[in-house]
């Protein structure tokens, strides 16, 4: 039997690293390099759809593993048209969810594939995010008990955990939410015989 191809993931997420885990799938995991601001910077006039997709093309073609499938991915978040970045202090997180709650944001995950530095596969879903309404009380609780892992989400919230309760209307699937399409990726892992099916 042909041996599957190894799989290596530009990412230092935690949560996208324990959704592959999770998926049974043996994972080489390193770090992207690249700079993601500049990446941006540079791409301003696009929407957070395409920016996500251009940053998961990038963590994947930044790693060449010979022989081995890399995967990139990424997530920007939309807001009224504007997409806002990871907070950098817990007030501007407090600011960011402020300006969030009783509003519909949008999560855009993309992911990409590359062989050999070869683009072969990219994807990217929308998920709807209807933020509830929330009381300055329930915001300064949530705060206090997430306290500064809330600076590792561009929305201030891990929707696995706590975050749940800032939403009352979600549309779209749950790994989409999380940082990776990932029902498609192992689709496409699949139906390309990298890994069983």
């Amino acid at each position: 039997m042909k041996p599957f191809h190894p799989l290596t993931m530009a990412t230092t997420s935690a949560a996208r690293r324990r959704m592959m885990e999770n998926a049974g799938l043996k994972v080489h995991f390193q770090a992207p390099d690249l700079d993601e601001d500049a990446l941006r910077q540079a791409n301003t006039s696009l929407d957070g759809k395409c920016i996500a997709q251009i940053l998961a093309d990038a963590k994947a073609s930044s790693i060449i593993a010979p022989d081995s499938i890399v995967i990139g991915a990424d997530q920007t978040l939309e807001l009224h048209g504007q997409l806002l970045t990871k907070p950098k202090t817990l007030l501007h997180a407090r600011h960011q969810l402020q300006t969030m709650r009783g509003h519909t944001h949008h999560l855009h995950s993309a992911v990409s594939c590359t062989r050999n530095g070869q683009l072969i596969y990219r994807h990217v879903e929308t998920a709807t995010m209807g933020m509830r309404d929330f009381s300055d009380e329930f915001l300064e609780s949530y705060l206090a008990h997430a306290g500064p892992t809330v600076l590792h989400s561009v929305g201030c919230y891990f929707y696995e955990a706590g975050g749940i309760q800032l939403f009352d209307k979600v549309e779209g699937d749950y790994y989409t939410i999380l940082g990776l399409p990932l029902l498609p990726l192992l689709a496409f892992l699949r139906n390309a015989a990298m890994i069983a099916a």
